[in-house]
């Protein structure tokens, strides 16, 4: 019935009897010490309980001798209470003694017998050495087959206890079938309403559950429970097991407030029956704690495994295997929070412990491998988190084989490192292990299966295969709809998984849509201020981005922020990603200096948590040093490229692909200083990388050949960067196809070096594929579409086709004033433009007009000592200079080259540009001599980083 403290009123009373009447040398009352040490332990109580066997046994030994056969129970009495205290060795010891015994004066086929071998079964099931427990057991069972019959209950019980074996084994559909032959017998000979019954479906649930069968699982759960409350009450410890076990599924499930509901009533139970120190009672915090995690509630999770572990180490001593379960728990949730290098401090007590107890080749010590391994990889540590996952896979591959549901987590975890470490193929092949043990011992409709389609699918995202990447998504997503439901947080995560490699391809509508299904179930699910939520509100900011909607990008970012630092403090890996998404958005609004100061605050908080030589502050340093090189600050915006750099080549090893994007974006810097030769080397090392790794036809490698083609087309190479950027166009157009929009960009480029050449139509026939692209894609409001509006106008602008390519300036205004605000540097550009076209037309004063309107812009965003800023100055003098007002036009033109040397220095293109503007002005005025001195400087400029055969260096020969 459950009532063991009146149990034990009873049984002391017995004992109290007998002392007095019988003394306490006397068998009966030998007997009442195993009866109270029986119910002590059941309480919990496992030290009182050894030492009243002990007593017991110390009266047996003295009254009926070394061999008798309550002797032996008296071995197995004190073996089983052991086995409670996780002192396993002593345990079997013990249960050898026993079997001897028996063996001896019963015989090798009696039932006592077989009990022993069952016993001797499970501790060492417990003690991981399952070959040989499921010996035990199959010994035990073709006794009590021989000698009681296929269908008595103790026969029936070994059907049970050989499917907890080969449960653990991970062989669940032979498992199921002891379970289902165990529940026949015991159906035949007790009936459905018997507790040894219930046990059954309670069994038969368990193994459904590890086979991710959830709601049939539930419906044996519930099956075990309307027996358990009929037949032993409400307040029954097994009716308060049945309640966790609910619990445990619906959490499995995604129902977590019901999941918590469970869990309550089973800790009122326990509390009551076994009072609030019991292990079983305790276990009730350490459930809440995973409930409250699953949900978000880190802080929450955090108590409650706190609670739980303080209970532990009070009750069961620092070194017990459930303390060590507490420490890991603590650490996940630690993990959570970001506290990556507290968390891996509870990860290593774990293991501590279970080294100690378990030894080094214990599942359960190769599951704080597994786990420092999680903490290692979070923290950035690969190659240590990559030995550590090893160190978990040999052992489990001893133990359980290489066919086990957790040697393919195993595998699993190391390609997930080896993804992060570049590693694509290597990746691959344990992703593909993984999924290959998955889908033969536990089905192709199993969570855990998902989960490895899943990580193929992200696997080849990164290696640019959108589309194959996208099947693996979506045969997830079936999985989980199926087997979880729509609104399962596991679920929902593939909507966001599917709408990420969507924006990928371009298909920004059906992205969005796929991120706000997500938001909704979420929302709905794990209400507004869930972690997952934020991500949610993110994520669907940065497609906005994509699309240029930038004021409803920021909207969606902040929120993410504002909720993130609810929930998870200010100093958190996830805050961090806030501040530096919220950067981009400012970056691409124009707002350079708040964008900077994003881009730091997330930068101090990488720093603080993670340490200088993490990933992360590599991709900070890559912010910082994009914003800079926008700023027009290029030299720091080179320092930083070279620390990110630095970083990752430290980390990740040369040949990564996030090492060649630094070689990229360093690339790029150097190319923005006129660093031609420099810069085309980073982009060759760039490209070397990328053919390597990800081969000739992905995105990134084409941007490679794109970059290449830029840098080429700076040095007047216009018959090879037109090779170039048709390479590049050739890999997007097979990947993407001709509707996206970095083939569009391929078309744009393409366009500008026929421009370069003088092939103004067909220039034209370019740019007007890749407005058409962008017009179709992502609609007449984009930034990009404005940018394919200009392109066109400068074309026509070099055609003479003057008025044509002012109404394509002024559709370039109306959608750039549409989404910015008029202080931006985009819209300084288009005044500009304006200005140009005008001139060209011979409207000097409105053209005048329109080149300070720009001035005005860009010396209050960019400030008067900026690259762009110069360039106005460069402009407003050649309009100064078509009107005759040489003078002006000639100080114009110095204020110009004197923000260029200094920026630039005195050895840039655009520099030289200054010496030969200053150098015609000069002509013009009369000043010959000095007029030749700086078409000398230009030209030796020009001679220096183009070569004597660019079409600028001859320019600067006819001058």
């Amino acid at each position: 019935m459950g009532d063991y403290k009146e149990a034990l009123d009873s049984y002391i009373k017995c004992l109290a009897v007998r002392e007095g009447t019988v003394g306490p040398k006397h068998p009966y009352t030998a007997t009442s010490y195993n009866n109270i040490g029986s119910i002590l332990q059941d309480m919990g109580e496992y030290k009182v309980a050894l030492d009243y066997y002990k007593q017991g046994m110390a009266v047996r030994e003295n009254i009926l001798g070394p061999k008798h056969p309550d002797i032996a129970s008296s071995y197995n009495n004190i073996g089983s209470v052991l086995q409670n205290m996780g002192q396993y060795e002593n345990a079997l010891s013990y249960y050898n003694k026993c079997l001897e015994m028996r063996e001896d004066i019963l015989g090798p086929k009696h039932p006592d017998t077989a009990s022993s071998y069952d016993n001797i079964g499970s501790v060492l099931l417990c003690m991981c050495k399952y070959k040989e427990a499921l010996e035990c057991k199959k010994k035990c069972l073709a006794i009590r087959q021989e000698i009681l019959g296929p269908k008595h209950s103790d026969t029936a019980s070994s059907y049970n206890n050989i499917g907890n074996v080969l449960k653990d084994l991970g062989e669940n559909i032979e498992a199921l079938d002891y379970f289902k032959k165990c529940l026949a017998v015991k159906k035949e000979k007790l009936g459905a309403k018997h507790p040894d019954t219930a046990s059954s479906y309670n069994n038969i649930g368990s193994v459904l559950q590890n086979m991710g069968e959830y709601k049939e699982a539930l419906d044996y759960f519930k099956k075990c429970l309307a027996v358990r409350e009929e037949i032993l009450s409400p307040k029954h410890p097994d009716t308060a097991s049945s309640y966790n076990n609910i619990g445990c599924v619906l959490q499995d499930m995604g129902e977590y407030k019901e999941a918590l509901d469970c869990f309550k009533k089973c800790f009122a139970v326990r509390q009551e029956v076994f009072g609030p120190k019991h292990p079983d009672t305790v276990s009730f915090y350490n459930c809440v704690g995973g409930v409250s995690q699953k949900m978000g509630k880190y802080k929450e999770a955090l108590h409650f495994y706190k609670i739980c572990l303080a209970v532990r180490e009070e009750v069961l001593g620092s070194k017990h295997c459930d303390t060590a379960s507490s420490y890991n728990n603590i650490g996940s949730v630690l993990l959570d929070m970001g506290e990556y290098k507290e968390a891996l401090e509870y990860c290593k007590k774990s293991l501590a412990v279970r080294e100690e107890i378990l030894g080094c080749k214990h599942p359960d010590t190769a599951s704080s491998y597994n786990n420092i391994g999680g903490a290692l990889h979070n923290m950035g540590e690969n190659e240590e988190a990559l030995n550590y996952y090893r160190k978990y896979l040999a052992v489990i591959e001893e133990k359980l084989g290489p066919k086990h549901p957790y040697t393919a987590t195993s595998y699993n975890n190391i390609g997930c490192v080896l993804q992060d470490m570049g590693e694509y193929k290597n990746a691959f092949d344990y992703y593909k292990k993984s999924l290959a043990v998955r889908e033969e011992k536990l089905g192709p409709k199993h969570t855990a299966t998902a989960t490895s389609y899943n990580n193929i699918g992200s696997l080849l995202k990164k290696m640019g295969k959108n589309e194959e990447a996208l099947e693996y998504f979506k045969k997830c997503l079936l999985v989980k709809k199926e087997v979880l439901g729509p609104k399962h947080p596991e679920t929902v995560t593939i909507y966001s998984n599917i709408g990420f490699v969507l924006l990928v391809m371009g298909e920004y509508k059906e992205a969005i849509d796929y991120y706000n299904k997500c938001l909704a179930v979420e929302v709905d699910i794990l209400g507004p201020k869930h972690p997952d939520t934020a991500t949610s509100y993110n994520n669907i900011g940065v497609a906005l981005l994509a699309v240029g909607e930038y004021k409803e990008a920021l909207e969606y970012c902040n929120k993410c922020l504002a909720v993130r630092e609810e929930i998870l403090g200010p100093k958190h890996l996830d805050i961090a990603s806030s501040f530096s998404d919220i950067g981009s958005v400012k970056k691409n609004m124009g707002e350079y200096k708040e964008a900077l100061d994003y881009y730091k605050k997330s930068l101090a908080v990488r720093e603080e948590i993670l340490g200088p030589k993490h990933l992360d502050i590599a991709s900070s340093f890559s912010d910082i040093g994009s914003v800079l090189k926008n700023m027009g600050e290029y030299k720091e915006a080179l320092d930083n490229y070279k620390k990110c750099l630095a970083v990752r080549e430290d980390i990740l090893s040369p040949n990564h692909p996030d090492t060649a994007t630094s070689y990229n974006n360093i690339g790029s810097v150097l190319e923005a200083m006129s660093e031609y030769k420099e810069a085309i080397d980073y982009y060759k090392k760039c490209l070397a990388v990328k053919v390597d790794i990800l081969g000739p036809k992905h995105p990134d490698t084409a941007t490679s050949y794109n970059n290449i083609g830029s840098v080429l087309q700076d040095l007047g190479e216009y018959k090879e960067a037109l090779d170039y950027y048709k390479k590049c166009l050739a890999v997007r157009e097979e990947i993407f196809g001709p509707k996206h929009p970095d083939t569009a960009t391929s078309y744009n480029n393409i366009g500008c070096t026929l421009q370069d050449l003088g092939e103004y139509k067909e220039a034209l026939d370019y740019y007007k594929k890749c407005c058409a692209v962008y017009e179709e894609i992502i609609g007449h409001e984009h930034p990009d579409i404005a940018f394919s509006y200009n392109n066109i106008g400068s074309v026509l602008k070099a055609m003479g086709k003057y008025k044509e390519a002012l109404n394509y300036f002024k559709k370039c205004l109306a959608v750039k004033g549409e989404i910015s605000i008029p202080e931006q540097p985009d819209i300084a550009h288009i005044y500009n433009n304006f200005g140009s076209v005008l001139q060209g037309m011979g409207e000097y004063k409105e053209g005048f007009e329109y080149y300070k309107k720009c001035l005005t812009v860009r010396a209050e965003i960019l400030g008067p000592k900026h690259p762009d800023t110069a360039n106005s100055y460069n402009n407003i003098g050649s309009v100064l200079q078509d009107m005759g007002e040489y003078k002006e036009a000639f100080r114009y033109y110095k204020k110009c080259l004197a923000v260029k040397e200094e920026f630039l220095g005195h050895k840039h293109t655009d520099t030289a540009t200054s010496y030969n503007n200053i150098g015609s002005v000069l002509e013009a005025m009369g000043e010959y001599k000095e007029a030749l001195d700086y078409y000398n400087k230009c030209l030796a400029v020009k001679v220096d980083l183009l070569g004597p055969k660019h079409p600028d260096t001859a320019t600067s020969y006819n001058n």
